[in-house]
């Protein structure tokens, strides 16, 4: 919950499996434009750019990339762990 929002409505095993941490490191005194629709965390760092998004697929992260001045990004799986 957000503000009083609800978010997200899903089993716990459907938010591990379907969600993605996405780190993006912005251009020099940017700013997000677009935040995804499907964001359901995120803060933002100075350059750094953490969000959570679900359900997670690379066409969010492509959407990312054409909408905001991103010059690179990752993404991990909550089970794995590993950047991919």
């Amino acid at each position: 919950m957000s503000a009083g929002r609800v978010l997200v409505h899903c089993s716990i095993e459907e938010l591990l499996g379907n969600a993605r941490r996405v780190r993006a490191v912005l251009h020099d005194g940017r700013l997000p434009d677009a935040m995804p629709a499907n964001t359901i965390w995120q803060r933002v760092n100075r350059r750094e750019w953490l969000m959570t998004v679900h359900p997670f697929s690379e066409e969010t992260v492509d959407r990312i990339r054409q909408e905001n001045a991103v010059l690179r990004m990752g993404h991990s799986g909550w089970k794995s762990g590993r950047s991919r």
